[in-house]
């Protein structure tokens, strides 16, 4: 095996292991007829991002209802955690990124209404989360693969906790 298929199936197991736990969550909501629990209990108020306030003005100006703010920002908070956390570079491109916000998001909130009112910011989020790693579209709408590395982690968790915050707003 060489470096690039082990980078791989290390991405694929971070994303098995969300998978796995969305699972869990959704099987026993379904058995308790229970709302999703919020991420982190009370993250209180989240303090206004130093930068990003231009890239999750889309965001902020969405009709987000308090309710449904709460658990967007929470569970972007964790996702700043996860990936401020991840040192050993288990999460290493914006694709996986973007692919593991998607695919998470989905499984956390298919339940609940948050998932059918506000698919609309999907595209705001991944412009932030490129934004957070220094990259923008490409002309055929697509973004470049770019490496999470020790030096953008940081700037990345700033970005998705400014996701939170306009999620809160």
């Amino acid at each position: 095996m060489n470096g690039q298929q082990a980078q791989n199936g290390n991405g694929m197991l971070v994303i098995a292991v969300l998978i796995i736990g969305a699972l869990i969550w959704h099987y026993q909501s379904q058995k308790n007829g229970s709302q999703p629990p919020l991420p982190n209990p009370a993250p209180g108020v989240i303090p206004e991002p130093a930068t990003f306030r231009s890239h999750v003005a889309p965001i902020q100006s969405a009709a987000i209802s308090t309710e449904d703010g709460k658990r967007l920002a929470a569970f972007y908070m964790g996702l700043a955690d996860l990936v401020e956390g991840d040192r050993s570079g288990k999460i290493d491109s914006l694709t996986m990124l973007q692919t593991m916000n998607s695919d998470s998001g989905v499984l956390y909130f298919q339940s609940t209404p948050t998932f059918q009112t506000h698919s609309h910011i999907r595209n705001a989020v991944d412009d932030v989360l490129a934004a957070g790693v220094g990259a923008v579209r490409n002309t055929d709408g697509k973004f470049p693969r770019v490496p999470i590395t020790e030096t953008n982690r940081r700037t990345l968790a700033e970005a998705i906790r400014a996701i939170a915050w306009a999620c809160q707003r």
